[in-house]
């Protein structure tokens, strides 16, 4: 029975220490947005590093996943006579879809 409350307690004890943790986390966070200075030279830098930088591994990302659903789509509609159709469907799906899920 000892044993029982020992895990038990021992869970509920790491479970508060953990939220605790977060809540501090977030109130230095929230904090931090009013009480530091913006320094505008490193946050340009990071928005060039992260957006523009980035382009190749979305690029990249984007031709291989477009050219795999191209083929699978295509061998599909092919078996029911709308290959034609591929272009349409995956130029669609990919913009209104798997683009957003690929530069996110």
């Amino acid at each position: 029975m000892a044993r029982l409350f020992n895990a038990l307690g021992g869970t509920f004890l790491a479970f508060f220490q953990y939220l605790g943790e977060v809540v501090l986390l977030a109130a230095d966070t929230f904090r931090s947005i009013f009480t530091h200075k913006l320094r505008w030279k490193l946050f340009l830098d990071q928005i060039v590093e992260i957006g523009l930088l980035s382009q190749l591994v979305v690029v990249i990302t984007g031709g291989f996943t477009g050219a795999v659903f191209s083929a699978q789509t295509f061998f599909q509609f092919n078996k029911i006579g709308m290959g034609s159709a591929t272009g349409a469907v995956v130029s669609v799906a990919i913009c209104r879809e798997l683009g957003p899920v690929l530069t996110a």
